[in-house]
């Protein structure tokens, strides 16, 4: 990934505008984000399989907010072998949720994967 189109700004060097990122991680993003429709979280196979804790792959098992340890699969996954477009085979799309009382909670156990 790099940085490009930098200029600066009133001739200083710590103020700049107009950053533009290019690479490959930038441009699968805006990819899956194409594929997506309103409201909806699609990842990678390879972030996919960065996601370690159960809490980032399955539901918390609550049915309106009650505890009845009823878990499910969050991500479902979607085979684009056929899509020149992508540098991986597989897409996984967010088709389940959770609760407002472990949402947060849960969504952060997948940021985590992230760092």
């Amino acid at each position: 990934m790099k940085k490009i189109g930098l200029r600066k700004h009133n001739n200083h060097d710590n103020e700049r505008q107009n950053e533009v990122w290019a690479g490959e991680p930038i441009n699968m993003s805006a990819k899956l984000a194409s594929k997506s429709k309103d409201g909806q979280i699609i990842i990678s196979d390879r972030y996919y399989n960065n996601l370690t804790s159960d809490k980032a792959i399955t539901t918390c098992g609550c049915v309106d907010g009650e505890e009845v340890n009823q878990k499910s699969a969050v991500w479902t996954p979607e085979d684009i072998t056929n899509d020149a477009n992508f540098s991986f085979n597989t897409i996984y799309n967010c088709g389940s949720c959770w609760c407002k009382n472990h949402g947060n909670e849960y969504c952060a156990e997948i940021m985590k994967a992230d760092e």
